[in-house]
């Protein structure tokens, strides 16, 4: 996908398009069947997914827990030409603290999905994207779910929501955060229209790498002013301690996720950017990013 101007533009998309290859809706499915698909998510690798870690929090606000057990369950869903749906079932959930970005870690719900060839993922770029530089962001917004069990005690669910590509010029990088509240990780600002239920879509630079992820927009006073919104930037999710095999799924030591990159699971530019140290007394790492390049230039 190709883009000749800087200009910010928000265009929909069709529902399906091949940016579902990678990019996926997350929907939370309440225990009396009630349905919240507020968020959007981007594939990394297989099972592996990122997302707004708002999103994550909205469902624990809106559906709660009972004895640190979830009173709903997770969804992932891509929907293919058919139409069909590929749904992955969430079984692991990290969120670093650091940031807004939540990892996610799923399992084939359907045989479909199962049985589904040709997997799909992103590269991460670690550094933020260049003041003045073009970027665009997907996702999913005005979503809305619905579940039924029908005749033959078949669970069905329909799922509505307009994709949309949102196109902007990043106008300032906060290296550390923007402020001690709203926006106290490292992020950059952009004049791309972000929509509610866009959180957690991927922010994708002129390279095609991903740079971040959807996190927050401010309401605009007037038509014509120009929009703000926040992409969260990914170096911070390098130090989130992991414990699933990504190759099996299986439950294993933990480890740093910048590790992914040395086993292949994941493709990281500027991956040297990275250090990763154990916490003294704790099974937590601490990442600290120095860039290798200065300047990329617009």
């Amino acid at each position: 996908m190709v883009f000749t101007s800087k200009e910010a533009a928000f265009n929909t998309v069709p529902l399906i398009s091949d940016l579902e290859y990678v990019a996926g809706r997350v929907i939370a499915i309440a225990n009396d069947n009630q349905v919240l698909a507020s968020g959007s998510c981007v594939r990394i690798a297989l099972g592996l997914y990122l997302t707004a870690a708002h999103v994550m929090q909205d469902f624990l606000h809106n559906f709660g827990d009972t004895e640190k057990h979830c009173n709903f369950t997770v969804w992932i869903v891509h929907i293919h030409a058919g139409p069909a749906m590929e749904i992955w079932a969430l079984d692991k959930m990290w969120l670093p603290g650091n940031t807004d970005i939540a990892v996610l870690h799923a399992i084939p719900y359907t045989l479909e999905t199962m049985n589904r060839r040709g997997w799909s993922s992103v590269g991460i770029d670690l550094a933020p994207p260049a003041i003045g530089s073009r970027i665009f962001g997907f996702g999913f917004h005005s979503s809305k779910g619905k579940v039924s069990i029908d005749g033959d005690d078949r669970f069905n669910l329909d799922i509505w929501g307009e994709p949309a590509i949102a196109i902007g010029e990043i106008r300032d990088v906060h290296p550390h955060r923007r402020d001690s509240f709203s926006l106290n990780y490292p992020c950059f600002q952009v004049n791309a229209r972000f929509d509610g239920g866009m959180s957690g879509g991927p922010i994708f630079s002129d390279s095609g790498n991903l740079c971040g992820i959807i996190s927050t927009n401010f309401s605009l006073h007037e038509p014509d002013q120009e929009c703000i919104s926040y992409g969260a930037t990914l170096w911070p999710i390098m130090g989130t301690p992991l414990d699933i095999d990504m190759r099996t799924g299986l439950q294993c030591e933990r480890y740093c996720f910048v590790d992914l990159a040395k086993q292949g699971v994941v493709h990281i530019e500027e991956v040297a950017a990275i250090s990763a140290t154990l916490l003294s007394g704790s099974p937590d790492f601490s990442a600290t990013y120095k860039p290798t390049t200065i300047n990329r230039g617009v």
